[in-house]
């Protein structure tokens, strides 16, 4: 591949214009001219900086994230087997320096299952999946207890939601091949459903218990010392990958134990503090970090007449086109099916349906509205054009498979994507006639009471608050009434 190539492959991987990687071809060639020179004097026969960073330094974590992105460049390409072996070789050194579980690891580990999806090795894929998942949520986690989650620690407590969707896209796949596992990897997928929802549903609920946390001054103080170990902890980390990274001759073994035992020492403490906080504070506990249910947990949250319906839309990755996952979860059954709509056409068709209910839709002077509604001379300064038929269209795709199980049910709805600005409500349940009108349409809400919330498991933490407030309602009125029979009495 010629560098011109390079630089276009480049470009497009990261949705640049090549036009614009153009103006900085000059600065590209002159480090490229000095790569080779530096190359040239230490004595390498080779300027090729990747196997130079092999043969200088083969356990370096730099090298490992060299292998790592040029493995990612030969997925794209097609160059499937030379990925894989480079992949392998990043793991294998990002396990040594690094340990298992390190945040490094997973991400060679997502990317490996990645490459499994391209390779249509729903098996394997699901396995390395579910590792890099893992370590994932336990970073997660570690970062997250009433914190704020900005900088360096929101960046390590990112949940990598396209690899989070990804293991649920070849989960499906292998429920396919394998139906006596469907059942299992359905529990499973709505779980890893709920993490890849989870962060911005998250940030907010952890900072409604950051402020709950100041009124209590034992909680506050576990609180804080959480957040202090999670602090360190990522100070350490930080020591020991530049401990690992100098030259053979000046690492120091001893140093980089002690920094080991540290982390090691600091994971246990969190997890002391968790369980702690979960026993003793759980109404803070379920605010901060709140756990994905499982679907029997959530039937056993359900009354007799609710049923909660979970989305997650997904991009395409080849040879996976991009699609929408629901589960559908009643007191007595559950449900896992698959929408062909995926994250691209669900954003369009809500937006041609906003486009007939908010008037700000029109003020890019119709433009976007004109090409999604797709009329003639429509004219919006009056009535808005709202859509039935596409209205109708949109429900049959998200709902019509689980009519059975959400009639005559109030819906619990966790959207994703574009659907988090759908009002489901205006959706409509059958298909319009030609001279139908908004008030002859059968509109969705007729049928259903629907809820809309940010997460399932919130469903969970504002029903223990609800029970909560009435009990201490409760207490402050048993005490008023106390009062007042004693100032009667005297």
């Amino acid at each position: 591949m010629t560098r011109g190539q390079r630089h276009a492959l480049a470009a497009q991987m990261h949705g640049m214009d090549p036009a614009l990687v153009e103006q900085d071809r000059d600065v590209v060639e002159r480090r490229a001219v000095e790569r080779d020179e530096i190359g040239a004097a230490a004595g390498f026969e080779t300027t090729d900086p990747l196997a130079i960073g092999e043969k200088a330094a083969p356990d370096h974590p730099h090298t490992a994230k060299a292998l790592n992105n040029l493995a990612e460049l030969y997925r794209v390409q097609g160059r499937y087997a030379e990925a894989d072996g480079l992949y392998k070789r990043a793991l294998v050194i990002g396990e040594k320096v690094l340990g298992p579980d390190h945040p490094d690891v997973g991400i060679y580990l997502s990317n490996l299952g990645g490459l499994r999806v391209s390779q249509e090795d729903w098996a394997d894929a699901v396995t390395l999946l579910k590792r890099a998942t893992d370590i994932g949520i336990r970073a997660s986690k570690r970062a997250s207890e009433g914190q704020t989650r900005t900088g360096q620690t929101a960046s390590d407590a990112r949940r990598p939601s396209d690899k989070l969707s990804l293991f649920v896209k070849a989960a499906a796949r292998l429920a396919t091949e394998q139906a006596r596992q469907e059942p299992e990897l359905a529990g499973a997928m709505f779980e890893t459903a709920q993490w890849a929802l989870s962060s911005k549903a998250a940030d907010s609920l952890a900072q409604m218990a950051a402020r709950q946390a100041k009124g209590d001054s034992a909680l506050s103080g576990i609180v804080r010392e959480r957040q202090d170990l999670t602090g360190e902890w990522q100070a350490r980390d930080k020591l020991l990958l530049a401990a690992i990274a100098q030259s053979p001759d000046q690492r120091n073994a001893t140093a980089e134990q002690a920094l080991r035992d540290r982390i090691a020492k600091i994971d246990a403490r969190i997890g002391e503090i968790d369980k702690t906080l979960a026993e003793d504070f759980p109404e803070y506990a379920a605010l901060a970090s709140p756990e994905p249910l499982g679907i029997a947990d959530v039937q056993a949250q359900l009354q007799a007449n609710e049923v909660l319906i979970l989305f997650l839309d997904t991009v395409e990755w080849k040879p996976t086109p991009e699609e929408t996952f629901l589960w559908v979860v009643n007191k007595t059954s559950a449900r896992w099916l698959r929408i062909e709509l995926g994250t691209r056409a669900l954003s369009e068709r809500v937006a041609a349906l906003r486009c007939g209910l908010d008037q700000a839709a029109w003020d890019d002077d119709g433009a976007r509205c004109s090409r999604l509604l797709n009329p003639t001379g429509i004219d919006a300064s009056n009535a808005l054009p709202f859509d039935l038929g596409l209205a109708h269209e949109l429900y049959t795709a998200l709902f019509a498979q689980v009519e059975d199980l959400i009639k005559d049910k109030h819906l619990l709805v966790v959207p994703s994507g574009a659907l988090t600005s759908l009002p489901f409500q205006v959706l409509v349940t059958e298909k319009p006639t030609s001279s139908a009108n908004y008030a002859d349409a059968a509109w969705f809400v007729r049928r259903h009471a629907i809820t809309v919330l940010p997460s399932a498991s919130s469903m969970k933490a504002l029903r223990q608050f609800a029970k909560s407030s009435k009990a201490e309602l409760r207490r402050v009125r048993s005490r008023l009434l106390r009062r007042t029979k004693s100032v009667l009495i005297c």
